[in-house]
């Protein structure tokens, strides 16, 4: 049998033993577990995700890069670590079977074709769980900009009625529902605790989601709390701005989402053209001769 289909067969059988081992590994140390608690993150009981996170690491991965898209799909390091080895896995084992399918019929690859199928099925299925986080991360973004928005009406509507600043924040958090209104708690439950300011936490939290929205909010209470700035006046300016900067968006999506559309609707109606026109054609080419 050719050698590579035992190669795809060693690599496939390391990553479940690393898994075993992952699996089997000792509990999360507590010192450990009240350091991430102290940050506002809950302990990680995913032991292997923890051995893929520095298997990954060893080998030269940083997944710090994904830190925003992560939060933004509530998703860990550990987490991601483990879909990354398990779509290389998956990709060999593809690779693998396809080899396998091959030689079966008695045409086998070549053992150095052989393993460049597998080394690219291996980055490829290595490589997607980023592609898929990316397009994740963009619609939790862009939900959690519009979530800030609506969050930023409530803060203004109640500061007009007479309440303060703090007080608003945090009755307009509880109001809400969903990713972005449970982050804005948490972050608020953690000021309160602290006895912190809440646009500090605010702006800590605009830069874990990378939402530039979240970070302009937190720029306007800290002028209101520190300069004295009208509340009212502050945060009708920044909704309408906030407002103004979103359906700008909104256009500009469509936009882009009509331009994507002209290609397939230009091919679909040459498509439909030579049809129509193909039965002619043949007919004055028969003709002819």
């Amino acid at each position: 049998m050719n050698p590579g289909v035992f190669l795809a067969g060693a690599l496939l059988g390391a990553g479940i033993l690393l898994l075993l081992r992952a699996a089997l590994s000792p509990a999360e140390p507590l010192e450990t577990a009240l350091s991430r608690l102290h940050h506002g993150k809950p302990p990680s009981n995913n032991h292997a995700g923890q051995v893929a996170v520095e298997l990954l690491a060893g080998l030269g991965v940083n997944l710090d890069r994904h830190a925003q898209a992560l939060r933004l799909c509530a998703r860990t390091a550990a987490d991601h670590a483990l879909r990354k080895i398990g779509g290389a896995m998956i990709g060999i084992a593809i690779a693998a079977a396809v080899a396998l399918a091959t030689a079966a019929t008695g045409t086998p690859f070549p053992a150095a074709m052989l393993l460049m199928v597998l080394v690219a099925s291996a980055v490829a299925g290595f490589a997607f769980p980023d592609l898929r986080l990316r397009e994740q991360a963009k619609v939790a973004r862009r939900d959690a900009r519009h979530a800030t928005a609506s969050y930023l009406d409530l803060v203004r509507v109640l500061v007009a009625s007479g309440s303060d600043i703090r007080g608003a924040l945090v009755v307009a958090a509880d109001a809400g529902d969903g990713p972005m209104f449970s982050e804005l708690r948490a972050s608020l439950d953690r000021s309160t605790a602290r006895s912190e300011p809440a646009w500090r936490h605010l702006a800590t939290l605009a830069d874990d989601l990378g939402v530039d929205e979240l970070a302009d909010l937190a720029a306007t209470v800290q002028l209101v709390a520190t300069d004295g700035t009208n509340p009212t006046a502050a945060l009708t300016g920044k909704a309408d701005a906030m407002r103004s900067a979103e359906l700008a968006a909104t256009r500009a999506e469509l936009a882009a989402a009509t331009e994507r559309m002209v290609l397939p609707i230009s091919l679909i109606a040459l498509a439909f053209a030579v049809y129509l026109a193909y039965p002619a054609l043949m007919t004055l080419i028969s003709a002819r001769h």
